[in-house]
């Protein structure tokens, strides 16, 4: 687990939207390079079921340089699970301009946000992070212990039990390129 510092948090976040925005501004004066969509992501670790609420769906949009996407996935009533740490795939010929794997799995610089919501009321607060497999991002939960705030690995009991209805809702912003 590494700990966090939410002021340090913050600040990273507010530097990414500066650039996210200033990115936008060139690709939107400029003409080229702006593309968008939307796809099911393919998820790891995640089975999504059917009935109920299931869903799976996200909307992309590339500037030229940064490719930023929004999505959700909601569980469905039967045959969902979440068997460990939800990571998320690029679309379809995005490359991402940091290297591929780090040691100890997870790239803890946070790029994006998510949220954990638990369909009994039960909502944890998360960030995206660069996963441990080339093309994919993952989704980390804050925990605090001993007084620390840090991230930990969500699983089929963690941050709670993981059932029908429950979903996260994500957003994050990466530089790359489209092929």
């Amino acid at each position: 687990m590494t700990h966090i510092s939410p002021v340090d948090e913050m600040a990273d976040h507010f530097k990414r939207i500066t650039q996210r925005l200033d990115s936008l501004e060139r690709a939107v004066n400029s003409g080229s390079g702006y593309r968008s969509g939307t796809y099911t992501p393919p998820l790891t670790n995640v089975v999504v079921g059917t009935g109920g609420l299931a869903a799976n769906t996200a909307y992309w949009n590339f500037d030229g340089l940064f490719l930023t996407v929004s999505g959700y996935f909601t569980l469905g009533q039967s045959g969902a699970s979440l068997t460990g740490i939800p990571r998320f795939t690029f679309p379809a010929g995005f490359t991402h301009f940091a290297s591929t794997g780090t040691p100890g799995g997870i790239n803890t610089a946070p790029f994006g946000q998510a949220t954990f919501y638990e369909d009994q009321g039960l909502t944890w607060v998360s960030r995206m992070c660069k996963g441990s497999v080339a093309g994919t991002v993952a989704a980390l939960y804050y925990s605090i212990s001993g007084g620390n705030i840090l991230l930990a690995n969500p699983s089929a009991t963690a941050p709670f039990t993981w059932g029908a209805n429950d979903s996260i809702h994500y957003e994050y912003s990466i530089p790359g390129s489209f092929a």
